[in-house]
């Protein structure tokens, strides 16, 4: 047997094949930018999409791992609907919010989890 390296946690793979198997190929309606609304049931068209992103924005990492998989795999609609949900969390916060919604900060391309002192 050969193995095969993948960047690609098993978790975030599973969601990946989730999201793809229930739009079975087809495309979701764009995302219209600027965000009007912090609600994605307001943001997105498919009502599953907007329950399944918050369910996994829930989980910060998880929600950034599944978006740095997303652009590395070229889906570009899950790409989208994983940055309108951190703009949702982060809508018409200030600075100091934006770094607690958060709780991970990005430094060239890599996620670091923020250290609990």
């Amino acid at each position: 047997k050969r193995k095969i390296y993948c960047p690609i946690k098993l978790k975030t793979l599973r969601l990946i094949v989730e999201y793809v198997s229930h739009h079975e190929g087809k495309g979701p309606q764009p995302i219209s930018h600027p965000l009007k609304t912090s609600s994605m049931k307001d943001i997105v068209t498919d009502k599953w999409d907007a329950r399944w992103i918050d369910d996994i924005g829930d989980h910060r990492m998880d929600l950034y791992l599944l978006g740095k998989a997303a652009e590395i795999m070229g889906i570009e609609s899950l790409a989208d609907l994983v940055c309108a949900k951190i703009a949702s969390l982060i809508k018409g916060c200030r600075n100091d919010d934006i770094r607690r919604i958060l709780d991970a900060r990005i430094e060239d391309g890599n996620i670091l989890m923020k250290k609990k002192p």
